[in-house]
């Protein structure tokens, strides 16, 4: 598999795991999906890996979707394994349809 299938296939299971039957029955309320939550899920939780060049890009495309209303995650990797320091490393968008998330990320090209 490519580094960008890998990645894909790895967010794939790591957000799989909270919809196990075993984890809604010890989380049960906790978890409440919304509309685009519930399609995202039945439609097989789709994943697009973009590139950005560079940090910068990555807050710009953050800062846009929050102002859009967006589902959004920036993840901050906190330097403890391979990088050196605090990173902002990964943006994840949605569950929003995909004209929504495409208004901000159209412009990065696809992970390979």
């Amino acid at each position: 598999m490519s580094a960008g299938k890998v990645a894909v296939q790895v967010a794939h299971a790591s957000g799989s795991v909270i919809y196990d039957d075993r984890v809604k029955s010890i989380l049960g309320s906790m978890i409440n999906l919304n509309s685009n939550s519930e399609k995202w899920i039945e439609e097989g939780q789709t994943k697009i890996l973009k590139e950005v060049k560079n940090e910068s890009q990555l807050l710009s495309a953050y800062e846009k979707a929050k102002e859009a209303g967006l589902p959004c995650s920036l993840i901050t990797d906190l330097g403890l394994t391979e990088l050196e320091g605090e990173n902002n490393t990964t943006l994840a968008i949605g569950p929003a349809s995909f004209d929504e998330i495409q208004k901000i990320t159209k412009r990065f090209r696809l992970y390979s």
